[in-house]
């Protein structure tokens, strides 16, 4: 039946399937033009094709007006096709970006959920298999370090695009790259016992910069790093690193420099609650920290930020109104002893920026 049907109007706010089967296009096959969606899960239910559109509508209208291309549509309906794999019962940890942030968000959310909720509805949480996709395994080492946190190499399962997965029964939540409190405690509750509580770097800094992304917007030049690290700083760059090995050096320093970003959104609930924490606003990122600042005029983009309280709160910025507050905003740490906020930089490090950040770095150490 060469027909794609919504999974989001069949079963919205499901989380538990039967017999069902599953097969993807990876991020290479990005077909939307204009939207950030990487990943394309495709769901056969009693025979019956579907798309997964529960994170986002567009999808349903792009696979049913017929706009995809005549090879797009082959690949689809020619699924019996693909190689089979089985599983009796699993969990699939379903990732629909290929951003860092949302990425370890969602991953960190879906873990939560599937593990929590189902313990006291399953009857046996370990016969069910992790399951992955193999572009999200193959993503970088922190993001497959996060899984491996909970999971053992035994109980999980790789889908290559390549093929076609038939499962008895499986659970799979809604992708949400939204970062949640309880989520984030429950990871920290097991990284917590790993903490070596030893000091590896006093100084640290990790930015978004040209030498460590494979794209440059909203990245900081070189000359940056340079700056820090003639001021005593080491450069950390959590891409190449185990979750374990990224926790305990956070954790244990005192002073940390982050840019806003996935990189502070991701990397800042590591820090302690004694630290000094420094954060580049990017003039690229503008409009997400001047949002954070005006509740009122962002309703729907400020009502995602869980309440947070600091000891001391310093905002500045080059050319932006200085009075910004970040109380509730998802990219600084829970509780810190000192936090700074520097907006409006430029990729370029001038002499204007080097007089701000040394007279910053003299507030924070």
């Amino acid at each position: 039946m060469n027909q794609i049907l919504s999974l989001k109007q069949y079963c919205n706010h499901k989380s538990h399937f039967h017999n069902i089967r599953i097969f993807y296009f990876p991020p290479n096959s990005s077909l939307i033009p204009g939207y950030d969606i990487f990943y394309y899960y495709f769901i056969i239910i009693d025979n019956q094709l579907y798309i997964n559109d529960i994170e986002f509508d567009q999808v349903f209208s792009y696979f049913t007006t017929g706009r995809y291309t005549k090879e797009t549509k082959e690949m689809i309906f020619n699924y019996n096709n693909l190689e089979k794999k089985e599983v009796d019962n699993g969990i699939f940890i379903k990732n629909l970006y290929t951003n860092a942030g949302h990425s370890f968000s969602n991953i960190i959310q879906q873990i939560h959920k599937s593990f929590m909720t189902f313990t006291n509805n399953i009857e046996n949480i370990s016969k069910f298999k992790i399951i992955i996709t193999e572009d999200l395994y193959k993503y970088n080492a922190f993001i497959i370090s996060c899984i491996m946190l909970f999971v053992s190499n035994e109980n999980l399962v790789i889908l290559k695009s390549s093929q076609i997965l038939s499962c008895k029964n499986l659970i799979m939540y809604p992708d949400n790259s939204v970062k949640d409190d309880s989520s984030v405690e429950y990871l920290l509750d097991r990284l917590k016992i790993t903490n070596l509580n030893k000091i590896q770097h006093e100084n640290i800094f990790l930015i978004k910069s040209v030498n460590t992304q494979n794209t440059t917007p909203g990245a900081f030049n070189i000359e940056y790093n340079d700056f820090f690290i003639e001021n005593g700083f080491v450069q950390i760059i959590p891409d190449t690193m185990n979750i374990i090995e990224l926790y305990n050096i956070i954790n244990n320093s005192k002073n940390i420099i982050m840019s806003w970003g996935c990189c502070s959104y991701l990397n800042s609930i590591f820090a302690n609650e004694c630290c000094n924490i420094l954060i580049l606003g990017h003039e690229k990122y503008k409009h997400e920290y001047d949002a954070v600042s005006d509740p009122a005029q962002y309703p729907n983009f400020y009502k995602w930020f869980p309440k947070k309280t600091y000891k001391s709160l310093f905002i500045d910025g080059l050319t932006s109104d200085p009075a910004q507050y970040f109380h509730k905003s998802v990219w600084f740490p829970e509780k810190t002893n000192k936090s700074l906020f520097i907006g409006d930089l430029t990729s370029e490090l001038t002499v204007e920026i080097v007089d701000l950040l040394k007279h910053k770095l003299t507030k924070l150490v």
